[in-house]
């Protein structure tokens, strides 16, 4: 049984700080990229957004301390399916820990986070929490992080006072290795596409699956223009009718959010704290269906709700996205499990 946790802000983080490394603009290849400056406390989460290269074997990913000590080190062994975490001492390896059926594949993109807590690092891939590494130093010791071999970078991002909100999606997901074979014509990823940016579905006329069924989960992150006043991102059926229309207002006097639903206006309201006051933020935008309802997040923050029986003409017949307007979309992840 895997978890999707819908994270969102709880009252009094609706504004987060969120800085950016690099302004989120690398586009490069490992084998190494380092950042120094980095201070880490409980609440901090450090996110990568990924494009794993074709012929990598492993790669890595440190929380560095001064004096050589390592906090906490990643290394993700794609051909062995496993995270072997562990840490350093003046230059020594501690004991090992190692957390198999590493949900990440050759050749296609990812998100990986870690979320310090006050007794441990979180790893989660792709918004799913996969390992706990209990904290063997202080947290706050760490002022820089590596990332070597393997990866083309799409973005390298922290955020403070971070917190997961109760909420569960709960997605049936059969064993793994039927799991993988089945599922991997339903893995569509793109990091650093241009705008504007289409993605189509394929066998969703006989499957009944597409971006409004069970178990699907479509990942949007981008980073408006400066100068951008909305951004659409349009939803599409298979006879190639509307579905759902969603845009967003980004400029300084709107800063707000209308979604359409087969050209009805279904819901408008203000983001103007989170989008509107500065444009150099990134914009998440979480579309995720259970077996009962599908929920829409932008900035973390749950926007619109539907159950099943209310997408009633729209359950399982979606199969086109298409996302336009001023921004650099930094990563589209869509699977769908089940």
């Amino acid at each position: 049984m895997a978890l999707f946790k819908a994270p969102f802000r709880t009252a009094g983080f609706f504004d987060p700080t969120r800085d950016e490394l690099d302004n989120c603009d690398l586009d490069i290849q490992t084998p190494e990229y380092t950042r120094e400056g980095i201070q880490l406390a409980p609440g901090c989460m450090i996110t990568l957004a990924a494009f794993v290269l074709p012929e990598t074997e492993h790669f890595i990913v440190d929380f560095m301390a001064p004096q050589k000590q390592i906090a906490l080190h990643l290394r993700a062994k794609l051909n062995d399916r496993l995270l072997a975490m562990n840490s350093t001492v003046a230059g020594k390896w501690q004991s090992e820990m190692k957390v198999r059926e590493l949900p990440l594949r050759k050749g296609r993109a990812f998100s990986m986070s870690v979320l310090v807590t006050t007794k441990a690092f979180l790893i989660s891939y792709n918004e799913e929490h996969f390992a706990a590494f209990p904290h063997r130093m202080p947290a706050e010791s760490v002022n820089s992080i590596g990332i070597y071999r393997g990866l083309k970078l799409a973005a390298v991002y922290y955020e403070v006072d971070y917190k997961y909100s109760p909420l569960r999606f709960t997605i049936s997901e059969a064993d793994s290795d039927k799991a993988a074979a089945s599922s991997a014509a339903s893995i569509y990823s793109a990091v650093y596409p241009q705008l504007p940016y289409r993605m189509s579905l394929e066998g969703v006329d006989k499957t009944g699956g597409g971006f409004f069924s069970a178990g699907a989960c479509l990942l949007i992150t981008m980073k408006p223009d400066f100068l951008a006043k909305t951004l659409n991102i349009a939803f599409t059926r298979v006879d190639g009718q509307p579905a759902v229309d969603l845009e967003l207002y980004v400029n300084h006097s709107q800063g707000r959010v209308s979604l359409h639903s087969e050209s009805k206006v279904t819901k408008d309201c203000s983001l103007w704290s989170l989008i509107g006051l500065n444009r150099r933020r990134h914009v998440d935008i979480c579309v995720c269906c259970t077996d009962t309802a599908m929920r829409i997040f932008i900035c973390h923050r749950p926007v619109f709700q539907a159950t099943r029986d209310q997408l009633q003409s729209l359950w399982g017949r979606v199969s086109g996205l298409s996302i336009a307007g001023n921004a650099d979309l930094i990563v589209a992840h869509f699977s769908r499990r089940g």
